[in-house]
């Protein structure tokens, strides 16, 4: 019976040490502790009694096993941690490192196959296209302190081009670092994000499985037996593992922070003007220098200063490259002049356009110089190449220059606004950078907003040729495009004293040639003219601006009446001229009588016997009109007066008209300020026009009526000024409507002109006036029922009652109007029902 039970014990014994060998071999993460090869040896050992007693003791027996020797598998083990990034919210450009640690989990040293691809992907899984590997850099392995670069293809850290056989195999325990280095792209956008992966699982991110090879994996590779310390013959499965960045912890997703965004300023100013020939206008040379400033900060928050990079343009013909441009174009009525073109550096190169400047200019076709063939230059550029990894840097850039010249021109001012274009981002241009002159404020006022999306007055890409209403004028006066006496221009005005009507963008420069002096109304020699039937150029340019004064009519007169001599009392009209040049200049003052062509509306050639008095510094100057002409009178001379660069000449010009002339018309007289060229008198010289205009009265009133029946709709007569035309439908019980048009008939519009409003109209209509109405009498007011303003229409009408009869009816029809602009006009209607007498018909009442 006990030898029976010992044998079953020697049995459990012998399975037990198989189960338990059999277990350490199947369990690769308990195995790290026992080195593969390692002997385990077992063998049990027993005692026993046959139940004899000798020496008061049971008599004992040994017994002994044979011995069990059982050496540990080989087992392959991978285990892979992604770490915290060096940088989870990177800014766009930026660059940062990612590491992973592979870990042998494996009991017996061990190489890793580490590829040379990592998968970037966003947080939700999706490809991106904010981020790649750096491509200046390497994903680089370290190993015992030791870093290397991973060669392209990927390779295994034991072969023997990499850390060979020793360093390259590790121990169970050792781990590997790999580090991934990333860069942000340009493009990338606040709120993008990333998450790296390292090996590539049948699910993402598992453990020391089973490899299956599909590209990208991270994996064992056994050492050949002898070699990194290896002694077993056998071959374990090759196991793989994966991680990915933020996979375990969100906080280490990486966010883009701010974005990239160039910011450009395009500075601009006059830096000399030579004269040559005084005498010869148009060997002048004007000389323009500009310089582009690439910011290297900003303010606005979630963007970067990033450096400029170009955009694609045609340059002789050839539109595959992308540049920085630098444009302005040539001003109206002026030339390049022949001077080639200077820039920075010879990595700018200066270019020109004959494409219409109605083409903006990154859309137009430019080329390199020498200027070739006889089409006018409408443009001139600086470029600048960049490529998708070098644009421009952030500083600025100085001493673009280029000349113009005169060219059909005849003096006065001309105005141009220089350009820059370019992007954020190489490639396609999803968003352009574009700057105008002018000011200091980058790109065009829009900070980091697209300029495609808005209009020129909103800050968006014009075609550059310069509007002085709209785009104002840079106040600036200096000669050095980045001092601060330059590009002082803002916007928000509403005209050019006020620097433009535009919201935002860039101010134009304005060059007065010093022989063109300006001239204006009252301490406003800068006044522009009106775009409108009044200018026949077509054009708001101050060669139009005017001061508009009237003759006060006397009250009652008729509008058909003429105006006695006694009536047309001379008039005074204040003016102001301005030498305009860096020099004294003596301004000459003549007036000009309008071409019949140019007289619009109202105006009317002077009559004969119209004097015309200039009286400046003392000087007196009288004219008269004779035949079409201004005669100059016997001992008059032409008026010049002596003024210093700047400076301002007040002057007065009196219009006296004879009598005779017809009410509601308007008589316009130039005034021609210029620097005389010698010859005398104005002939060819550049000039500066004021026009004054005197009118015979401006506010006109025109009273139409009409026949209606009884209900106040049905129209027997229409409208007309004849009142004999409606005698035979006036009949007792039908309806006459008054109707008063008033009308400012004078001119407006412009910037800085005098211009004649009519204020606190009132226009009266009274029924019973001795010698005149009488319309009250013979009729009532078709609705008027006690209270109310009865059937007058108007601005703001009021009425005065009276008995009219057995009742009580509206006498006196006002309409009050607090002002009519010029060219404005508004009707005041009333109706009266003529009297049921008993005849058949009725003279209409006045």
């Amino acid at each position: 019976m006990k030898n029976y039970q010992h044998y079953h014990l020697h049995q459990l014994l012998a399975v037990t040490l198989v189960i338990s060998s059999t277990l350490q071999i199947a369990s690769p993460l308990h195995a790290e502790g026992v080195t593969a090869g390692s002997a385990i040896k077992n063998t049990a050992t027993g005692e026993f009694s046959d139940g004899t007693i000798e020496d008061g003791k049971p008599k004992i027996y040994n017994t002994t096993s044979n011995e069990v020797i059982i050496n540990v598998a080989e087992v392959a083990g991978i285990n892979i941690t992604a770490q915290p990034p060096t940088n989870i919210k990177p800014n766009a450009g930026d660059t940062l490192n990612v590491e992973f640690e592979i870990t042998n989990i494996g009991n017996d040293p061990t190489q890793f196959f580490i590829p040379d691809i990592v998968t970037l992907k966003d947080k939700d899984g999706n490809v991106t296209t904010s981020f790649t590997v750096d491509p200046t850099k390497k994903i680089q392995v370290v190993i015992n302190g030791v870093t290397k670069d991973l060669p392209v293809g990927g390779i295994a850290t034991g072969d023997t081009s990499f850390f060979g056989e020793t360093d390259g195999s590790i121990v169970p325990g050792g781990k590997v670092r790999v580090i991934v280095p990333i860069k942000v792209l340009d493009s990338a956008n606040t709120g993008d994000t990333l998450k790296v992966s390292l090996g590539k699982t049948s699910t993402d991110n598992q453990q020391n499985e089973k490899l299956v090879k599909d590209g990208g994996d991270v994996y064992t590779v056994d050492n050949a037996n002898g070699k990194g310390g290896e002694n077993n013959t056998t071959t374990p499965d090759e196991k793989e593992a994966m991680d990915t960045t933020g996979a375990k912890n969100s906080n280490e997703i990486i966010t883009v922070g701010d974005r990239k965004q160039a910011f450009a300023t395009i500075l601009k100013a006059i830096s000399n003007y030579d004269k040559n020939s005084t005498s010869i206008f148009t060997d002048d040379i004007l000389t323009y220098k500009l310089a582009l400033r690439v910011e290297n900060s900003t303010s606005i928050a979630g963007v970067s200063a990033s450096e400029l990079y170009g955009t694609k343009l045609s340059v002789d013909g050839d539109t595959t490259e992308s540049y920085v441009l630098v444009s302005d174009a040539i001003p109206n009525k002026m030339k390049l002049g022949s001077a080639t073109p200077t820039a920075p550096s010879n990595d700018w190169i200066p270019v020109y356009t004959t494409t219409s400047e109605l083409t903006p200019a990154h859309q137009a076709e430019w080329k390199k110089f020498p200027f070739s063939g006889t089409t006018k230059a409408t443009r001139v550029g600086f470029i600048y190449k960049t490529t998708a990894t070098a644009g421009l840097a952030k500083a600025t850039y100085k001493d673009f220059t280029f000349t113009v010249t005169p060219d059909g021109f005849t003096g006065g001012q001309i105005a141009n606004i220089a350009q820059v274009f370019g992007q954020s981002q190489p490639g396609e241009p999803k968003q352009l950078v574009y700057d105008e002159s002018g000011d200091q404020t980058p790109n065009n006022g829009l900070g980091e907003i697209n300029p495609n999306g808005k209009t020129g007055d909103e800050g968006g890409i014009t075609d550059g040729v310069a509007n002085i209403n709209k785009d104002g004028v840079d106040s600036g006066k200096g000669s050095n495009p980045t001092a601060n006496d330059t590009n002082q221009g803002t916007n928000g005005g509403s005209g050019p004293n006020d620097n433009g009507t535009k919201t935002i963008g860039g101010e134009v420069t304005l060059y007065k040639f010093a022989i063109a002096p300006l001239n204006g109304p009252d301490k406003k020699p800068e006044a522009i003219g009106p775009v409108d039937s009044s200018n026949p150029t077509g054009n708001a340019d101050n060669d139009h601006d005017f001061t508009n004064k009237s003759l006060v009519v006397p009250a009652n007169k008729k509008p058909t009446d003429l105006l006695t001599d006694v009536e047309t009392k001379a008039t005074i009209f204040n003016n102001t001229a301005q030498n305009t040049s860096s020099d004294t200049e003596e301004i000459t003052l003549e007036p000009k009588l309008f071409d019949t062509t140019e007289l619009k509306l109202t105006d009317k050639q002077l009559p004969d016997g119209t004097t015309i008095t200039i009286t400046a510094d003392g000087k007196t100057a009288v004219y008269e009109s004779s035949n079409g002409t201004l005669v100059l009178k016997a001992g008059n001379t032409p008026i010049k007066v002596s003024v210093v660069a700047g400076g301002l000449l007040n002057y007065t010009v009196e219009i006296n008209l004879p009598g005779d002339v017809p009410q509601l018309q308007s008589y316009p007289v130039k005034i021609v300020a210029f620097v005389d060229d010698g010859t005398p008198g104005y002939g060819s010289e550049p000039s500066n026009i004021t026009i004054d205009r005197l009118y015979t009265n401006y506010l006109q009133l025109v009273k139409k009526a009409r026949i209606l029946e009884s209900d106040r709709t049905t129209e027997v007569v229409g409208f007309s000024e004849d009142g004999a035309t409606l005698d035979a439908s006036a009949k007792p019980g039908r309806i006459i409507e008054y109707q008063i048009t008033y009308t400012n008939i004078s001119f407006g519009g412009g910037v800085d002109n005098v211009v004649l409003p009519a204020k606190d109209l009132v226009i009266t209509e009274d029924g019973a006036i001795a010698n005149g109405n009488n319309w009250f009498d013979s009729t009532i007011d078709s609705v008027y029922n006690g209270t109310g303003n009865g059937s007058a229409v108007g601005t703001n009408p009021s009425v005065t009652t009276a008995s009219n009869g057995t009742k009580t009816d509206i006498k006196v029809y006002k309409d009050t109007i607090t002002v009519v602009l010029p060219q404005g006009t508004g009707k005041f209607t009333f109706q009266r029902q003529i009297k049921d007498s008993g005849s058949t018909s009725a003279p209409i009442p006045k």
